[in-house]
């Protein structure tokens, strides 16, 4: 998996996807465990689970 390629376009489905969020933020966790990688931490700050 390249960065350069699967960061931009999960951040934008983060921003702009409000009914799967809970999902993208899922595998953007399961990403940065298995890839070492840190993408999204500045959005999971902000988020509450309401539900």
């Amino acid at each position: 998996m390249e960065k350069r390629i699967v960061k931009p376009y999960l951040l934008k489905e983060l921003k702009e996807n409000e009914e799967y969020r809970w999902r993208i933020m899922d595998v953007l966790e399961d990403i940065n465990l298995f890839m070492e990688w840190y993408l999204g931490g500045y959005t999971r700050k902000g988020y509450r689970d309401d539900g």
